[in-house]
């Protein structure tokens, strides 16, 4: 006779096997006993049980195989009325015994449905039929969600639209213009219904550029209501696209939907810039990529840019460029001309315009390659002077032992002697026991000490008359260090020879050179400086690059590591002019002041203290300043009146103050006034006047 199996309760199906049973429980957990010898009772032994014991694994797989769902039209309209089979409910796997699905309506009026259907045993799915009804009532589409349940089976809910079969039109009321970044008046638009609705009527809106305005998803209209405000949001996109015209949808589904548009405005400047490099010789040619034309923001579309020159004998630039979509910039090559004449350094100046655009300029220098007037007047060498004269004539007096002076003797001269086989000199240079002059035709020469190769002829054979410095041209500009040389080219680019300890040369080698090379990651040099063992370069955008011996901080990046390649000076933008002492460096801003780095043992960088300093720092009480100039351990300036101050060592009268006393901050040179160049080497110091007199004082 039948007993009853322990243990076990709410079971909502069986089954048998030869030698053991299953049962599914309502909260879909699998149970099992009998011959277990196989593993077939689930629990992970191989042993008989004479009760249920629950097979083991995750409940969800079970649930999963008998998961119920339910599917429903996606959509349908009030007053269809019956809707024969159109529903179903579906269960993963056939059930074992017939089994009884619930079923429920959230809005009845509206969707009808049976209370419940039979999925067969064998079977995976049963259909139903659905009543759509009317309510007549102006309110829009309804969701309405039908719930399916079984016992062990669990429920699902699927979801149908309703739309109304009383309609209304919808229509729409936004502002003509609009502005980017115009926030003191919140934009609004209106949506409208052409009849009051019975119920809340929930209104669809998008935007055909969400880039440029936005609007919420919906909005409501209440009931007996016919209209509604929403926020509009005009999107100031940074970039540069003119006036932009968006369309604004209003709709309810199954309704007339409406439409507007708004125009924006762009608020982003529509103005172009040109840039330039600040200055070049004749004979620098084209200059790839250059010059750029610039816009504020980026742009929506390609902008044809007109370019045209003031003075196509010095300059030359192509008719147009292109600045393309999605960029602020192109560039262009900028051809410097020569106009074969002696005309001195003349402005050219480039005009940028686009129709509807505010042109830009901008302006460089054009040095004359005719123009045979020197540039700088006086140098100092540690131990011996250098001065141009009329006609780029060079004269030298001082140390002699090395052949500094290039009067082809060894002999000390205790007044000027007149450098021999040099003619046309442009620029002058004195390292600590070697000189350099820059002819007019862009060639460097050079004599004196040559131990490290810093003549730059290839030997390192003193020189008592200047020698041509080999394979290089088209210089602008000369530096003379303790004992290596920098020269720098029309086109931007820097080159050094000599000693090469501590990488002063900047090549990231130590190897001395005896022959120029190449200053390594360094373009659009305007200025050089050369010190004992650091060297100096200002570029076009007046940034200062340092590289060499750092043992006091005077390549100024905030360490004392030194470095074989150029790195940028800290803190440091809009210089014109830089100097460079034993170890310290100066600069000057566009503002005249002066700052200052490095050793500041004999206070030397003028700030009031004997502290190093690892970045620059700015020279206590000190204007107007347009020439600087470093000894060994002393600091020097020339203003805009024609003075010279000095600070830092005087021990033998470097300052020129009339005592030896050390100072830390500026103290004005006595007895000298209307001067227009200075130079400092080691202990001595010089200055040119207006009328041609050269004046020293050194140890």
């Amino acid at each position: 006779m039948p007993v009853q199996v322990s243990s076990l309760t709410d079971a909502t199906a069986i089954a048998a096997g030869d030698e053991h049973s299953l049962a599914l429980r309502g909260d879909g957990t699998v149970w099992a006993w009998g011959n277990g010898g196989d593993g077939q009772l689930g629990n992970g032994e191989f042993d008989s049980q004479s009760v249920p014991g629950q097979v083991l694994g995750p409940e969800e797989e079970f649930l999963d195989l008998l998961s119920l769902s339910i599917q429903l039209p996606g959509s349908t309209v009030e007053g269809t009325g019956l809707l024969q089979g159109a529903a179903s409910v579906h269960l993963e796997n056939p059930p074992p015994v017939d089994v009884e699905v619930s079923l429920t309506s959230d809005r009845p009026g509206d969707v009808a449905i049976p209370g419940t259907v039979t999925i067969f045993a064998g079977q995976t799915s049963a259909v139903f039929d659905l009543t759509i009804g009317d309510d007549a009532l102006l309110d829009g589409p309804q969701w309405v969600h039908i719930t399916a349940s079984a016992q062990a089976y669990g429920h699902s809910v699927a979801s149908i639209e309703v739309r109304d079969d009383e309609t209304a039109t919808v229509s729409l009321d936004v502002p003509a213009a609009a502005s980017e970044g115009d926030t003191e008046e919140p934009l609004q638009g209106t949506v409208f219904l052409s009849a009051p609705p019975d119920g809340d009527i929930v209104i669809y809106l998008s935007s055909s550029d969400p880039s440029v305005a936005l609007v919420p998803n919906t909005a409501v209209i209440s009931a007996g209501q016919t209209s509604s405000t929403f926020p509009i949001t005009v999107v100031d996109d940074l970039v540069i696209e003119g006036f932009q015209t968006v369309t604004i949808t209003v709709s309810v589904p199954g309704w007339t939907s409406g439409e507007g548009t708004l125009v924006v405005e762009d608020n982003e400047p529509m103005v172009l810039s040109v840039g330039l490099p600040g200055s070049a010789g004749e004979r620098a040619g084209v200059l790839t990529g250059r010059g750029t034309v610039s816009t504020y923001y980026p742009l929506a579309y390609d902008l044809v840019v007109n370019l045209s020159t003031d003075d196509p004998t010095e300059l030359m630039v192509p008719s147009l460029v292109v600045i393309p979509a999605g960029q602020p910039l192109a560039s262009f090559d900028v051809t410097v001309m020569d106009d074969g004449q002696i005309d001195g350094t003349q402005t050219a100046t480039v005009t940028a315009s686009s129709t509807g655009w505010t042109s830009g300029t901008a302006s460089m220098s054009v040095i004359d390659n005719d123009d045979y007037t020197p540039r700088v007047s006086v140098a100092s060498g540690v131990s011996h002077g250098l001065a141009l004269g009329d006609g780029g004539i060079t004269w030298a007096w001082g140390s002699n032992y090395y052949g500094q002076l290039g009067d082809g003797t060894g002999t000390t001269r205790s007044f000027p002697v007149q450098v021999i086989d040099l003619q046309g000199a442009l620029a002058i240079s004195g390292g600590s026991s070697h000189s350099l002059a820059l002819a007019y035709d862009g060639t460097v020469w050079a004599w004196g000490y040559n131990g490290y190769g810093q003549l730059g002829d290839g030997t390192t054979s003193w020189r008592y008359t200047p020698v041509q410095v080999v394979d290089l041209s088209d210089i602008v500009a000369v530096a003379a260090g303790g004992s290596h040389s920098l020269a720098l080219k029309e086109d931007g680019t820097l080159w050094a020879w000599g000693n090469n300890s501590y990488g002063k040369l900047g090549d990231g080698t130590t190897t001395n050179r005896y022959t120029p090379v190449q200053v390594a990651n360094l373009t659009q040099i305007i200025a050089v400086a050369a010190g004992n063992n650091h060297s100096l370069a200002i570029k076009e955008d007046g940034t200062v690059w340092a590289w060499g011996y750092n043992g006091y901080g005077q390549l100024g990046d905030g360490t004392t590591t030194n470095r074989y390649t150029p790195v940028q000076v800290a803190n440091l933008t809009q210089i014109i002019a830089v100097a460079t002492g034993a170890t310290h460096s100066l600069a000057v801003r566009e503002d005249g002041t002066v700052w200052a780095w490095g050793n500041n043992s004999r206070g030397q960088l003028g700030d009031g203290s004997t502290l190093y300093r690892y970045t620059p720092v700015q020279v206590n009480d000190l204007d107007n300043v347009i020439l600087i100039a470093a000894g060994f351990y002393s600091s020097h300036a020339l203003k805009e009146d024609g003075t010279v101050w000095g600070w830092g060592f005087n021990d033998y009268g470097q300052l020129g103050d009339g005592t030896t006393a050390q100072r830390y901050g500026p103290v004005q040179t006595a007895n000298l006034s209307h001067v227009i160049a200075i130079s400092a080497n080691g202990y001595s110091s010089l200055a040119l006047q207006e009328d041609g007199s050269v004046w020293a004082w050194v140890f």
